[in-house]
């Protein structure tokens, strides 16, 4: 009788469950380590900008420095005010003046329009004197703060370059705490792999989920950490890199977890032909490709699976 499909597929479905809970164990597994990451971030002290900028400026030079800041933008918003008033009263000005030569031309007098002249005649001249006076304190205010503008200029630039070196301080101590952390993780990942694998562990899939858990996440930090560090040839240094790792992985899982020897073992364990993996049960021969699959044992004489280290029947080796 020939197998239903899903018999014959069940092997394939068991496989593909298999793979895809691998998978969600390797997302659940960086979640974890994401969360250890950003704890790492507490264990090296932070760079203190307060501080360093106590060290460059002094509170004398500061409350100088601002001081004569804000008075040289009170003597700049004084000197806006005075223009502006001072634009209003010239447009007056002209204008009444305009007017009051023109009664004059023809003769007439008109005390009110003159007296409005004289008062817009007063007031211009007297917004003229007082911008000179608000343009003589503004530049005042900008000499004595020019000496301190370039001071605090200098020691800021300072205080930049002493914040960058302990900005990559603190970078290169938050790296070597991760890498303290990722780098045993894979160590130990590949034990287990290397320890299941030796067993003959139907677990394998679990070590292969956190060698690639591990390898992903020394592959973002080390990525992550390459763009702060060597922007210049990070691309370059994470295409070689990432190939580099993807390929060991490549070879590490063509060489232990599809080992023909395992593939043959597993296929044998679940009854299937050892040759192309289809479905076998007790047949002598492959239904799929006519491998020999059963041969008569040397010491009972009944059959016995072709790959099988001993025979079930008798423990004939």
């Amino acid at each position: 009788m020939r197998p239903s499909s899903n018999e014959e597929n069940s092997g394939i479905e068991f496989s593909r469950v298999e793979r895809i809970l691998a998978l969600g164990m390797v997302l659940f597994l960086l979640v974890g380590g994401a969360w250890v990451f950003n704890r790492i971030q507490r264990l090296p002290a932070r760079p203190d900008y307060h501080a360093i900028e106590r060290r460059h400026i002094s509170a004398e030079l500061q409350s100088a420095y601002w001081q004569a800041q804000n008075t040289l933008n009170a003597a700049q918003v004084a000197a806006g005010r005075v223009r502006e008033e001072l634009s209003v009263a010239a447009t007056e000005y002209e204008f009444r003046r305009e007017e009051f030569r023109v009664m004059n031309e023809r003769g007439i007098l008109d005390p009110v329009r003159e007296q409005a002249y004289k008062e817009a005649l007063t007031t211009f001249e007297r917004l003229r004197g007082e911008i000179g006076v608000a343009m003589a304190v503004e530049e005042s205010a900008r000499t004595r703060l020019q000496p301190l503008a370039e001071q605090w200029k200098a020691l800021q630039a300072k205080i930049g370059e002493e914040q960058h070196r302990a900005n990559v301080a603190f970078e290169w101590q938050l790296f070597v705490f991760r890498m303290l952390y990722a780098v045993p993780v894979l160590a130990l990942a590949l034990l287990l792999f290397q320890l299941l694998r030796r067993r003959g562990s139907t677990y394998l899939i679990f070590a292969t989920a956190l060698i690639a858990a591990a390898t992903l996440q020394l592959l973002y930090l080390v990525s992550l950490y390459s763009w702060h560090f060597l922007r210049d040839v990070a691309q370059v240094a994470i295409a070689i890199l990432g190939t580099v790792m993807c390929m060991a992985g490549i070879v590490m899982i063509r060489r232990y977890w599809f080992h023909p020897e395992r593939v043959l073992r597993t296929r044998v364990r679940r009854g299937q032909c050892f040759s192309c993996g289809a479905p076998a049960e007790n047949n002598v021969y492959c239904p799929a490709c006519g491998e020999e699959l059963q041969k008569r044992c040397l010491g009972c004489g009944q059959n016995r699976p072709v790959k099988a280290a001993f025979c079930p029947h008798c423990r004939y080796q």
